[in-house]
């Protein structure tokens, strides 16, 4: 039977691996190749603990933001309703005392307040922040 050309230089092929192999280089290569491998693992475990690190340093600026945010929001509303508050009581004063001036006034101040969103200026939290960080800004509880 003769033997198939690939067979044949296999089984030549082989008997020259089979005489130069080496089994300790074979065992220092494979002792190395798994340092290198245990190495990597241990990097990227680091990548991925330094990851969640900062995403958990992120999520925590993001809620502080949001807590800034709603409270900003909070007080500037309350601000408003405070404006129109008073400014209803003067039309309300006005129109007992029969004032058609006080009362223009009193009701060009609604108009102008409910032009005036507290959160036109608001381009970012950023200047929140920075509100919030001035000396005019006070809180009321």
């Amino acid at each position: 039977m003769k033997k198939s050309k690939i067979a044949s230089t296999a089984s030549k092929g082989g008997k020259k691996i089979i005489s130069e192999l080496n089994p300790i280089q074979a065992l220092k290569e494979v002792l190395t190749s798994y340092v290198e491998w245990k190495r990597i693992c241990e990097t990227e475990e680091t990548k991925r603990t330094q990851i969640e690190a900062d995403m958990n340093v992120d999520l925590e600026e993001i809620r502080a933001k949001e807590r800034v945010f709603l409270e900003y929001i909070g007080q500037s509303f309350n601000e408003r309703k405070e404006v129109f508050r008073e400014l209803f009581i003067l039309a309300d004063k006005a129109i007992e005392e029969n004032n058609v001036e006080a009362l223009a006034l009193a009701l060009n101040g609604v108009n102008e307040a409910v032009k005036n969103s507290p959160l036109k200026d608001l381009v970012d939290l950023n200047s929140v922040m920075s509100k919030l960080n001035s000396n005019d800004f006070e809180f009321k509880l």
